[in-house]
């Protein structure tokens, strides 16, 4: 039997290992927006009464043209918002690179943490241009704004890496760009 106090029950936070599901963007998976294969120069999509150009192009640097995203970078993005949590408020995401790579690859071997660690950087480069078709307004962000990285020495002292003074690379603060994480938040808000 309830008591006569607060009929609210308090909301808990679920426990990190058992959330195997990722709020993504539902724009995102509508269409193919992230191509199955690797890409050499941008991606168009018109989804709805909107047009994507995924890639390809810098807003700033004009002679400058980084890679349209692909299911790699959907795969790396889905890892990085495995370590949001959901009942925080913040774009900021903390996390190790080896994590990162486990999540990514299930390894943090040599070779997949160097291909992995192209792809974040992909990530950082490329831009998403967003075209509303009905008023030709057109707006241009990067999925993740910054990534504040941090040296740390390596968690298991057990490790040859650690005897020998090798560093850990950790994601110190990993900001989301406030578009993306609006995005974010309004799709959370329709499930």
């Amino acid at each position: 039997m309830e008591d006569a106090g607060s009929s609210r029950t308090p909301r808990q936070k679920p426990d990190r290992r058992s959330t195997d599901l990722v709020a993504v963007p539902r724009d995102y998976f509508l269409g193919p927006v992230f191509a199955a294969t690797k890409q050499t120069g941008p991606r168009e999509v018109t989804i709805g009464d909107r047009r994507y150009l995924i890639g390809g192009f810098h807003p700033m640097r004009r002679n400058s043209f980084p890679p349209a995203l692909d299911i790699r970078h959907a795969r790396a993005i889905c890892s990085l918002l495995s370590f949001r949590d959901p009942f925080e408020e913040t774009r900021l995401i903390r996390f190790s690179f080896n994590e990162f790579c486990r999540r990514y690859a299930r390894t943090n071997g040599g070779r997949y943490a160097r291909a992995i660690a192209e792809i974040v950087a992909d990530l950082l480069d490329s831009y998403i241009r967003v075209t509303d078709l009905r008023t030709n307004l057109s707006h241009q962000y990067r999925l993740v704004e910054r990534i504040d990285i941090k040296s740390r020495p390596a968690r298991r002292k057990d490790s040859n890496p650690a005897k020998s003074g090798q560093q850990e690379m950790w994601f110190n603060g990993c900001n989301l760009s406030p578009e993306f994480y609006g995005l974010l938040n309004r799709v959370h808000k329709h499930l």
